[in-house]
């Protein structure tokens, strides 16, 4: 059985209402159908950090963790309203992230991997600017969108139905595309992208 945690109960930040605490460590993240605004952060050691609207006083936010594997659900709407966003701070250096019905940004990642699956899904990868990611894979389904702003060394798609946008510099780029997908990848290196007749791939070389 997974150990259920209680979040806000650490030290709590003073430039914002927000309130930070020790976890277990992991490198697998689900988010399971979440409705508030979620980040994940390169840190020196695992953190949870829940920031909340001016005035707001704190609460718990529940989550699991299942062996290396933390849980992120849907919270009541009245408890979701009174939250700016969690941040997830991690020194992992390969993480896999799997998202049904959610929304998340990883920001200034310098770890090595990226697998993730999204499914009906929002990602942003924002970029961390002295560092290239050195392998991403991507399985992605159900009207999903991924941005990625990172530079990778090697990109692997398997999208369905979805859009994936790579707006940093991509050294090698493989995969399939299909069911009305679109790619758009900028100055890519090598390219074994595969796709059907309902889908479309745009290299914009500048």
């Amino acid at each position: 059985m997974g150990a259920l945690v209680s979040v806000a109960r650490g030290k709590k930040s003073v430039e914002e209402n927000a309130f930070y605490s020790s976890t277990p460590a992991y490198s697998h993240i689900i988010l399971d159908n979440t409705n508030y605004k979620i980040g994940v952060k390169t840190a020196d050691k695992y953190e949870f950090k829940l920031a909340l609207n001016k005035d707001e006083a704190k609460f718990d936010v529940p989550f699991e963790i299942k062996g290396d594997t933390l849980i992120l659900s849907k919270i009541p709407d009245d408890i979701e309203k009174k939250i700016k966003y969690v941040q997830l701070n991690l020194p992992e250096k390969n993480l896999e992230v799997q998202m049904l019905s959610s929304n998340l940004n990883i920001d200034s990642y310098s770890g090595n991997t990226l697998k993730l699956d999204l499914d009906e899904s929002d990602l942003n990868i924002l970029p961390e600017a002295i560092k290239k990611i050195s392998k991403v894979e991507v399985n992605s389904r159900n009207k999903s969108t991924l941005r990625c702003y990172s530079n990778v060394a090697e990109l692997q798609l398997n999208i369905n139905d979805s859009e994936f946008k790579a707006l940093g510099s991509v050294d090698n780029v493989s995969g399939e595309i299909a069911d009305k997908s679109y790619v758009y990848i900028t100055n890519p290196g090598n390219t074994n992208l595969q796709k059907d007749a309902d889908s479309k791939i745009n290299y914009s070389y500048r």
